[in-house]
């Protein structure tokens, strides 16, 4: 009766199939390193996909050389003839400064196709204009002009300020005293004091 019991009980005792394994790479995983596995698997991945990767290379290489059914005569002389660069085809570069030069216009072409409004000048502006030019004589740009000319305007208008109009004689000498400061902080209060004493005096 007691064998029997106890061979009821080892046969409890028996550890499941997948325990088993589990136990066992458990053990390999304890020696081995820890990522030594993961390593080593992509390690053969890689090595089988460059593997791959030739192969459908080496594929799509025959399949070229299948599909290249000419085959050119090329002679020995002309495998060794040198080419010439751009430079020596067009020494002067005039075909790049052409090339700059349509792509320089074509640039203001582009520029001048936003500008809608188009002056036009009639016959007798055009001869207002030629004779003015005529009779100020200008040799320059008409911008250096125009300058030139806003600037005697403004010195004429300066000149006109400071003279005295027509009919002035009166010219009081006052001696020294005109460099005496003024008894007034601003020019306001002088002219206010003059206003009132006037006022005050009718």
């Amino acid at each position: 009766v007691e064998r029997d019991q106890e061979q009821r009980t080892q046969a409890s005792a028996q550890v499941a199939p997948g325990t088993t394994r589990y136990a066992a790479w458990q053990r390999r995983g304890d020696t081995a390193a820890l990522g030594e596995r993961l390593h080593n698997d992509a390690a053969k991945r890689a090595l089988k996909m460059r593997h791959l990767q030739e192969m459908v290379e080496e594929e799509r290489r025959l399949q070229e050389q299948q599909e290249a059914t000419f085959r050119p005569a090329i002679e020995v002389s002309q495998r060794r003839c040198q080419g010439t660069s751009r430079s020596l085809q067009d020494p002067e570069g005039l075909k790049k400064r052409m090339k700059m030069q349509r792509l320089r216009n074509m640039q203001e072409k582009a520029e001048l196709d936003g500008c809608t409004f188009k002056p036009e000048i009639d016959q007798k502006s055009e001869e207002l204009i030629s004779q003015r030019l005529a009779r100020l004589k200008i040799t320059g740009t008409l911008y250096d002009s125009l300058y030139e000319d806003a600037i005697r305007r403004r010195e004429r208008q300066l000149e006109s300020l400071r003279a005295l109009p027509p009919g002035v004689t009166f010219q009081p000498d006052i001696g020294m005293d005109h460099y005496r400061p003024p008894n007034d902080e601003t020019k306001e209060d002088f002219l206010n004091r003059l206003a009132y004493s006037k006022s005050y005096s009718e």
